[in-house]
């Protein structure tokens, strides 16, 4: 028989599934803050070691398998306790137990009410090695977002990014994102005390205001207040969301009055927008690419004097996406969701596509998105 770790096993799933366990015969450690064979507080960085250490002095042969349950409700409206327990708890207990499911070949299950899914771990440091992983948080608390960025220390992050530019209604409605930019004094407030609290680099995504451009010498002034690793500019005010053209002029002015590196973002789609970026503006310290990489999967490969992407590369990228997303959500339905989002900007690729772009966007079935994707590949293809 085996031995398996469960967290949050004193009450709900977790109780039910160690009595399942037992029941089969198994040995069970159950981690809990309360009742449990590890008394262990997983809110806390401390509480976390505490429950690894003791795993390994009960455990040195090893683990057959980790179930987490332990989890807050979103009842309870603590959202930094929620965040302690459901995501970093979680985190911090597999990377720690680790090695000893790796002595036993061991499985790890995580119930969703932990809130941790595969993506989540894939996106994680380890799990990219050569390829910073930078963390973008949407936040309009200043402590909280401070907070949030030593956990995410905690894990192996190094640089963390504040979201200052989301445009969307649902973000600015909650005064999140390009809509801190709305009352500088609110801003100001906002990264004092995420600056007095964090540690580390920590950069900055902007928009150039909410109304108009020449909002941005004010929201500029704050900014250089601040040792920002790195700036980066969406040359829109959040008004615009993604219509118009990005006003290069507005960024070109603006420019030499930032104290930090700058990055440049906004209607970057083709190889020569990144090839005249670097020559008019030699002096930034990235270029940032969005929406323009999903139309064109190949863009960065290009800048470089290499190939487009071909119609059988695309279809194979396409693919992939498609099944990854499908093994992702659990769902193909859901993977057509998504896909429909990518292919929003992929379609001008086909010509003559206009019939099967409307087809795409009414479908719901897995079948059907198959049925459109096969036509769409038999149309004449751009690179």
């Amino acid at each position: 028989m085996g031995v398996y770790a469960v967290t949050g096993g004193s009450n709900g799933i977790g109780a039910k599934t160690i009595s399942i366990l037992k029941q089969k015969g198994h040995e069970t450690i159950n981690i809990d803050w309360k009742r449990g064979d590890i008394e262990a507080d997983l809110s806390l960085p401390e509480g976390r070691q505490k429950a690894i250490d003791e795993l390994f002095s009960l455990c040195p042969q090893g683990l057959d398998g980790l179930i987490l349950c332990a989890g807050i409700p979103g009842s309870r409206k603590d959202l930094r306790l929620i965040l302690s327990v459901n995501y970093f708890g979680t985190i911090s207990i597999i990377k720690g137990a680790y090695d000893l499911l790796k002595q036993k070949n061991g499985a790890c299950v995580i119930s969703a009410s932990s809130a941790i899914s595969r993506e989540d771990t894939e996106l994680a440091p380890a799990a990219n090695p050569g390829a910073p992983v930078i963390p973008q948080l949407l936040a309009k608390d200043g402590e909280l977002a401070a907070w949030m960025i030593g956990e995410l220390r905690g894990l192996g992050y190094t640089e963390v990014n504040l979201n200052l530019g989301c445009p969307s209604g649902t973000v600015t409605a909650k005064g999140k994102g390009s809509g801190m930019l709305r009352d500088p004094v609110k801003l100001d407030a906002f990264l004092a005390a995420v600056f007095a609290n964090a540690e580390g680099p920590i950069s900055v995504k902007t928009r150039l205001g909410v109304e108009k451009p020449e909002e941005f010498a004010a929201i500029l002034d704050i900014y250089n207040r601040y040792p920002i690793c790195e700036l980066t500019i969406h040359p829109r005010v959040m008004r615009q969301l993604y219509r118009g053209q990005a006003d290069r002029a507005a960024f070109a002015a603006a420019l030499p009055g930032c104290r930090m590196p700058v990055c440049y973002n906004g209607d970057v789609t083709t190889a020569a927008d990144l090839h005249t970026l670097e020559a008019q503006y030699p002096q930034l310290s990235g270029i940032m690419v969005g929406r323009g990489i999903i139309a064109d999967p190949a863009l960065f490969r290009e800048a470089r004097g290499g190939a487009p992407a071909a119609r059988e590369e695309l279809r194979g990228y396409l693919d992939d996406l498609y099944h990854g997303y499908s093994e992702l959500f659990g769902s193909a339905g859901c993977a057509v969701s998504r896909m429909k989002g990518h292919w929003f900007y992929l379609i001008h690729k086909f010509e003559g596509a206009e019939k099967l772009e409307k087809q795409l966007r009414k479908v719901r079935e897995p079948w059907e998105y198959e049925v459109v994707v096969n036509q769409i590949f038999t149309l004449p293809f751009r690179p």
